[in-house]
């Protein structure tokens, strides 16, 4: 009878081991699958707000070519496109010396006229 509770008793400590030993492995794995679902939602929730901000751009300067005459707007928001991207283009560039020219450039060009 001893034996037998000696044996159970040991086999129980191998048992609450090898649950310890189990366990932490599985609290990091739902922690980082919580992790991810974080990133998930972030990830969506930008995916939004690009999505929202292409509509209002397509509503503002592609809407007009979507009308059913389409030449009477399409310079217009031909134009509208061109100068957004070379103002888009100048200032992630960072030259902004080409795109806005000081007084003194702008005086020395009406002289020279």
């Amino acid at each position: 009878m001893k034996k037998k509770e000696e044996r159970m008793e040991k086999q129980m400590n191998e048992i609450m081991a090898e649950n310890k030993r189990l366990t932490e492995p599985l609290q990091k794995a739902r922690e980082e699958v919580e992790e991810l679902r974080k990133q998930v939602r972030v990830k969506k929730k930008l995916q939004l707000k690009v999505k929202a901000q292409m509509t209002c751009f397509n509503k503002m300067f592609l809407g007009p070519w979507l009308v059913a005459d389409k030449s009477s707007h399409l310079p217009q928001s031909f134009c509208y496109l061109l100068l957004l991207l070379l103002l888009l283009f100048f200032f992630l560039k960072g030259d902004s010396k080409t795109l806005l020219p000081n007084k003194k450039q702008q005086t020395d060009k009406k002289s020279s006229v």
